[in-house]
C-alpha cells in the first residue's frame, strides 16, 4: 500500500511509473510501480529482492555488533487474508517473528490460511551474510486468484521490531505491476515494551497496535541526529520474470 503523499504520474512506452514520497526531515517513504502488459489471467512469477543496509553510519544510536535480520518470511495471498497490518494487532505468528526471528508459528498460520482457501504457499528468504546490511532474495509464484504479497523480517536484536511488506496487489487496472520498489521504515509490532536493541523482554499485559518507528527524536533508536533524519532500513523490490 502506498503512504501518503503527492503523486506523480510519468508514461514510458508500454509503462505507467507512480512515484508517492512522504518527507521525513530529508528522508522519504519512497514507492515506485511500473505497469506490464501481461494480463492478470495470467499466472507468473516474481524476483523479491530485499536489500537491507542496517549499518553503523546510517543508523549508529547503540547500533549492535552482532547486527543481523531474521529470514523474509510471508505468503501470497487474496484479499480476505493479510499478514499484519499497521494499527492492528501482532498474531501469535507475527509476535514470534518480531521477538525472535522465529518464523515458525507464522508458517503455521500460513498452512492455516491455505487450507482455507486464502493463502499461497510458505515463503522464507534467509538474508545473507549474517549481518545488519544483507539481501534476502528468491521467486514468488502470483495468480489471480491470489494476487497480494506480505512478508516480514525481523530487526535483531530487538525487542519487537520489524520491516515488512503488507497485502502489496501485484495486479492493477487488469495487468501485472512490472515491477515495484519501496523503502521499508522499521516498525513496532506491538508486543513488547523494550525500548532499546538490547532491552530485556519487556512482555506487554496486551498487545498493541502495530506502529512505525518514525519519531525524529533521539529516543528513536533508529534516528540519526548527525543527519537529523530516519534513514530507511531496507529496500525490496519484485520484478515480473517474462521468461
Amino acid at each position: 500500500m502506498s503512504p501518503s503523499g503527492s503523486t506523480v504520474v510519468v508514461l514510458f512506452g508500454l509503462l505507467a511509473a507512480y512515484c508517492d514520497a512522504a518527507t521525513m526531515r530529508g528522508g522519504a517513504i519512497r514507492t515506485l510501480q511500473a505497469k506490464s502488459d501481461v494480463p492478470c489471467s495470467q499466472a507468473v512469477r516474481y524476483k523479491v529482492v530485499n536489500d537491507c543496509q542496517w549499518n553503523a553510519e546510517r543508523q549508529p544510536t547503540d547500533y549492535p555488533s552482532n547486527a543481523h535480520w531474521s529470514p523474509l518470511c510471508g505468503t501470497t495471498h487474496d484479499s480476505e487474508a493479510s499478514l499484519y497490518t499497521l494499527g492492528g494487532t501482532a498474531t501469535d505468528g507475527v509476535k514470534l517473528v518480531a521477538e525472535t526471528g522465529d518464523c515458525s508459528i507464522l508458517e503455521e498460520e500460513v498452512a492455516f490460511c491455505s487450507e482455507g482457501g486464502n493463502c499461497g504457499a510458505f515463503l522464507k528468504f534467509p538474508c545473507d551474510p549474517f549481518s545488519g546490511t544483507c539481501i534476502s532474495e528468491g521467486m514468488v509464484d502470483v495468480s489471480e486468484a491470489m494476487p497480494y504479497l506480505s512478508m516480514i523480517s525481523m530487526v535483531a536484536p530487538s525487542p519487537d521490531w520489524i520491516v515488512g511488506v503488507d497485502s502489496f496487489g501485484l495486479c492493477k487496472d487488469g495487468v501485472w505491476v512490472a515491477e515495484y520498489e519501496k523503502d521499508l521504515f522499521p516498525l513496532d509490532a506491538g508486543t513488547d515494551g523494550g525500548e532499546t536493541f538490547a532491552s530485556d523482554d519487556v512482555p506487554l499485559a496486551e498487545r498493541v497496535p502495530i506502529v512505525m518507528l518514525v519519531a525524529e527524536e533521539e529516543s528513536n533508536e533508529f534516528y540519526n541526529p548527525m543527519s537529523n533524519m530516519i534513514y530507511p532500513l531496507c529496500k525490496i523490490s519484485m520484478t515480473l520474470q517474462t521468461s
